[in-house]
């Protein structure tokens, strides 16, 4: 359950320094306890479709205009939900803080437009392997993440394609001298 809110900053005053930071850490976790149950009853109302009923056309719609967050705070929060869907275990992540909204959000993000990019759909293992990447990362760290991934994904492609055309050279000579064998 969330902390009793303080309704004025004058009662803040009133603590030790110790009980303030106390405080500001156990509201803290509070907030990202809250965030998670919300990810969780954005997925039901997607689930159920009630973001459609209630007359909007998507989810992010919903959480932008319904719940009245800015547009890239209900993108965040959408992104986080589908993430969290195709990966429960992010949860303990998010609760512990080692895995921010937006940093989840990112990532979200990042798999979608490869998958946009590139057609390659990633596994559940290579999604959770970029997940691990990222944990305990700023915004900035985690687009240098990124960088890294997609340069080594644009390496093994290109070593593929020269494989393929070594290959495809030796075959070309095999075929060339069984020609001239036979001839």
């Amino acid at each position: 359950m969330l902390m009793k809110i303080i309704s004025s900053p004058a009662s803040l005053s009133a603590l030790s320094n110790s009980q303030l930071l106390d405080r500001a850490r156990d509201t803290a976790a509070d907030e990202r306890k809250a965030t998670l149950v919300l990810l969780h009853c954005l997925r039901e109302i997607e689930k159920r479709r009630l973001h459609l009923q209630a007359g909007f056309g998507s989810l992010f719609e919903y959480v932008h205009k319904a719940l009245g967050y800015s547009e890239g705070s209900a993108y965040r929060r959408v992104q986080a939900m589908r993430a969290l869907h195709d990966l429960p275990e992010l949860e303990a992540s998010i609760a512990k803080g080692t895995l921010s909204l937006t940093t989840v959000s990112q990532v979200q993000g990042f798999i979608q437009n490869e998958r946009k990019a590139t057609g390659k759909v990633l596994t559940s293992p290579e999604k959770r392997e970029l997940f691990a990447a990222v944990e305990g990362k700023s915004k900035r760290e985690t687009e240098l993440v990124f960088s890294e991934t997609a340069q080594q994904a644009a390496e093994h492609t290109e070593m593929q394609c020269h494989h393929l055309a070594l290959h495809l050279t030796v075959a070309s000579t095999q075929i060339r001298q069984t020609v001239a064998a036979g001839q």
